[in-house]
């Protein structure tokens, strides 16, 4: 049986439409926290589950999102998002049964952590004294650090507005996604084993900000 337990702050600026312009500012300031029995210390024996308490896996301490759309002559308009967030923690699992428990990975089971490295604890307050521990028995050189990336992206937004009879009209809508073309990457080589450990190497799965995209539209109204 697990518990998660979520609390956070949030501050948030909202100044509606008026002269020909609006804003929004949301800022949210949380800590999201796991708890639950794993075999997932290596340096416990085959029959101890301990209750560990943990960083949970979409914890992001802080979020800011700002957003607005200016009104233009011409009946056009500008508008924009912007979404910052702080890196995501990551799990230092070796996928060795270091415990001899018989698991070593699988959908309810986790393979062991180096002595001493906490569950879920990258870019959390990571020992890497122990993680440079467990290297050496294994050849390995020491890190010095690990890559702890953040999420940033912003979007626009163009539309104009052509009145064509009575109440019919056509807008044009011009978007572009990930304006700075910023790669947001996926939490970095979380194995201890590998020789990539703690370096970024690929974006995550359905992330929501790809390379800088374009998009051109027409919206008939009737």
């Amino acid at each position: 049986m697990a518990n998660h337990f979520y609390k956070a702050l949030l501050l948030k600026v909202d100044k509606r439409l008026k002269d020909n312009y609006s804003l929004l500012v949301s800022y949210s300031f949380s800590k999201s926290d796991d708890s639950e029995r794993l075999n997932a210390i290596g340096d416990l024996d085959a029959y101890t589950w301990p209750r560990l308490d943990h960083p949970a896996a979409g914890d992001r301490r802080h979020r800011l999102v700002v957003s607005g759309t200016v009104q233009l002559p011409l009946q056009m308009q500008v508008s924009a998002i912007a979404d910052f967030r702080t890196d995501l923690p990551f799990n230092p699992s070796t996928g060795l049964d270091l415990n001899r428990d018989g698991y070593a990975g699988g959908t309810y089971y986790t393979a062991d952590n180096p002595p001493g490295a906490g569950y879920n604890s990258g870019c959390r307050g990571l020992n890497l004294d122990a993680i440079n521990a467990f290297r050496a028995t294994r050849s390995l050189a020491a890190v010095s650090s690990v890559a702890c990336p953040g999420f940033a992206n912003v979007d626009v937004r163009f539309s104009k507005f052509f009145r064509v009879i009575r109440s019919q009209r056509l807008e044009l809508v011009v978007q572009l996604f990930n304006v700075f073309n910023r790669a947001n990457f996926d939490v970095p080589a979380s194995n201890p084993v590998s020789a990539l450990f703690g370096q970024v190497i690929r974006l995550p799965a359905g992330i929501n900000a790809p390379s800088r995209q374009a998009e051109l539209a027409f919206k008939y109204s009737f």
